[in-house]
């Protein structure tokens, strides 16, 4: 149904960022010396990581992010998951409009709840499915928060303006990617990104 689709894409959106971050802190960490890099999933749930081994260890471990020097790495990853989860919050097909079943048709009781239950299970399942989407997309969106504070951090940037240049990475992101993104939903993601910039600031 068209509600579990777009459902599925903006999950399938959110999860390439991963990649996309993961493969740059790769490409990020050889050029450092490390060796035997790959992204492994770590948990049942589909999480993935960077494993590696470090320079002058024989012994593999997760591979940090990378430092200051990828600023604009963390920043265009930041921007891309801004616009996953706009995609992903954007209404699709009435899926956030009326959720209530359509009026019964006339005709026998039996038949009537057997036509009105189907769809609204159908229903659920695309509700459920859209919730999925939405959470791994905020998830993927507030790591990319963390991973670009951290950098504005180590370059001497103030918490304030960290979290300035978080919410103006955010809001360009979001903004550009989705127009039927309204502009209450936009203001939550932009106010979470930056409450998450705040914590990861003083995160050490």
């Amino acid at each position: 149904m068209p509600g579990a689709q777009g459902a599925d894409e903006a999950a399938w959106t959110a999860h390439a960022v991963v990649l996309d971050r993961l493969a740059a802190n790769r490409r990020h960490a050889e050029a450092h010396g490390w060796t035997s890099c790959a992204i492994e999933r770590v948990s049942s749930g589909g999480r993935f990581e960077l494993f590696g081994v470090p320079p002058g260890s024989a012994l593999r471990a997760p591979v940090p992010e990378p430092a200051a020097e990828d600023r604009d790495v963390a920043w265009r990853a930041l921007r891309r998951a801004a616009a996953a989860c706009a995609a992903a919050f954007a209404p699709r097909g009435g899926q956030d409009g009326d959720r209530r079943a359509p009026s019964t048709p006339q005709g026998s009781a039996a038949r009537d709840q057997t036509r009105e239950r189907l769809p609204r299970a159908g229903e659920r399942a695309g509700w459920r499915a859209q919730d999925a989407a939405r959470d791994a997309a905020h998830t993927v969106l507030l790591t990319a928060v963390s991973v670009y504070t951290r950098a504005l951090r180590v370059e001497g940037c103030s918490a304030r303006r960290a979290a300035g240049a978080v919410a103006l990475a955010v809001h360009a992101g979001a903004g550009s990617a989705s127009s039927t993104l309204d502009t209450a939903s936009l203001a939550r993601l932009v106010h979470d990104a930056g409450c998450r910039s705040v914590e990861a600031y003083y995160t050490r």
